[in-house]
C-alpha cells in the first residue's frame, strides 16, 4: 500500500513539474507587455483587476483539487479504521478541516467578488 501511494505521488509530482515547467508562449500583450496568460486586459480597465482574476480562479482550481483529495483521504483513513478509535476520529477530522477548507475559500471568494470593483463573475 505505501509503496503504490509513494509511486503515485511521485507521479503526480513529475506530471505537475512538467506541467509547471514548460516552455513560455507568449499569447497575448497586457499593458505593452507580452504575458503567457491572456488578462484580459482592456485600456479603459485596471490590469491588477485580470490579475486577481486570474490568480483566484488558480487558486480555486487548487483548493478544488486539495478539498477533494482530503476528502477521498480521510474516508480512505476512515473507512481502514478497523474499529480504531484514533483512525476514526483522525480520519473524521480529515474530511471536517477540508470542508471548512472549503467555505472558508467560498467566503473569500465572495469577499473578493464584493471587493473587486465590478465583481469576478463578470
Amino acid at each position: 500500500m505505501k509503496k503504490s501511494l509513494r509511486s503515485l505521488v511521485i507521479a503526480a509530482s513529475s506530471i505537475t513539474s512538467s506541467l509547471v515547467f514548460s516552455l513560455q508562449v507568449f499569447a497575448a500583450s497586457c499593458g505593452g507587455v507580452e504575458t503567457s496568460y491572456d488578462y484580459q486586459c482592456d485600456p479603459g480597465k485596471s490590469g491588477i483587476t485580470g490579475l486577481i482574476f486570474a490568480i483566484v480562479n488558480f487558486l480555486a482550481v487548487g483548493v478544488g483539487i486539495a478539498v477533494v483529495g482530503g476528502i477521498i483521504w480521510g474516508g480512505i483513513v476512515y473507512a481502514t479504521s478497523e474499529g480504531d478509535a484514533g483512525k476514526t476520529k483522525q480520519g473524521i477530522s480529515i474530511i471536517t478541516n477540508a470542508v471548512i477548507a472549503l467555505i472558508l475559500f467560498i467566503f473569500m471568494y465572495a469577499a473578493l467578488n464584493y471587493l473587486v470593483p465590478g465583481g469576478l463573475f463578470n
